[in-house]
């Protein structure tokens, strides 16, 4: 898989065209959540996912398409998240048989020993804990900052405002060659340019920087349109 980070000319959109990008930013990321915490009830009961998708596309005005590219991000993550911690359930056997079966003795093997229960603390205080949408040392910052509202009121609205931020996360769409490789974006890759089009009423244009050799494949790229697929994100 190939994959560009192309910046956005901030000069190539209006005030207007921002906002609706980082509108659909913003709905995109409730609904990443809301998959994300109810994924395994819906995959159970087909029925009960229906109603949670026609409820929730409504709710954050996102059709059908953006819902899959989420649930496809969402499936995604979870499987990350799963082979993590098969990862540290393994990791941790193994430090506990070592731990178990192992006589130390000697001063580096005591060493040894104690870096072996730092560790299994480590990866068991790892294993509950679940993700933090936003980052959980600024979450902790919040709930410690809010022990004294009256004395840290600046910094708990700046620390909450780069809270918010972070949990905004890139719209995603796939990539579907025979729909012109993209269904939510036309690429001119020869210019620079790139339409995100969220809807039949609403086209956003924007122009983009490049490296040279970036700019050198992507123009051969452009060649295949509607070819092969090409999957974007799209930040505000």
């Amino acid at each position: 898989m190939l994959t560009f980070k192309l910046n956005i000319k901030e000069n190539s959109l209006q005030k207007e065209e921002k906002t609706i990008i980082k509108n659909y930013c913003e709905n995109y990321s409730f609904l990443f959540r809301k998959l994300f915490v109810n994924f395994q009830i819906l995959k159970e009961n087909k029925q009960e996912y229906l109603d949670f998708k026609d409820k929730y596309e409504r709710k954050y005005n996102l059709d059908s398409w953006f819902f899959e590219s989420c649930k496809n991000e969402v499936e995604t993550k979870i499987a990350q998240e799963s082979t993590q911690t098969e990862k540290r359930e393994s990791k941790i056997k193994s430090i506990e048989n070592e731990l178990k079966n192992t006589i130390f003795n000697t001063k580096k093997e005591k060493r040894r020993k104690f870096n072996l229960q730092n560790s299994l603390k480590y990866l068991q205080k790892r294993k509950t804990k679940k993700i933090t949408f936003g980052g959980k040392y600024l979450l902790q910052k919040i709930s410690f900052l809010a022990n004294d509202k009256p004395k840290n009121e600046n910094e708990l609205k700046k620390t909450k405002k780069e809270f918010q931020k972070k949990r905004i996360l890139p719209i995603f769409s796939i990539g579907e060659a025979p729909q012109k490789s993209n269904r939510k974006f036309v690429f001119d890759f020869t210019n620079k340019k790139i339409t995100f089009k969220p809807n039949k009423n609403t086209k956003v244009n924007f122009e983009f920087n490049c490296s040279k050799n970036q700019e050198k494949t992507l123009k051969k790229l452009q060649n295949f349109i509607g070819k092969m697929p090409f999957s974007v994100r799209l930040d505000k």
